[in-house]
């Protein structure tokens, strides 16, 4: 699994986190124009780790309202 650093700039439509399978790689874009204010640590590069839904991915600070 990988993620962005703390302080990334996203912006909409902009890949920012990556799963690699057994025979795919799946990556999610950005919905919204913001910055990296949180990044969970215990998923960060992380194999196969388990995760529930209160669990999240990143944090992100929007700079804008429009929602892709």
């Amino acid at each position: 699994m990988d993620l962005p650093n703390k302080g990334a700039e996203l912006t909409v439509g902009m890949p920012f986190a990556s799963f690699e399978g057994t025979r795919m790689v799946i990556s999610l874009d950005s919905p919204v124009k913001g910055r990296v204010v949180a990044v969970n640590p215990e998923l960060a590069g992380l194999v196969a780790p388990s995760v529930n839904n209160q669990d999240y991915l990143i944090k992100i600070e929007s700079k804008s309202c429009d929602l892709n």
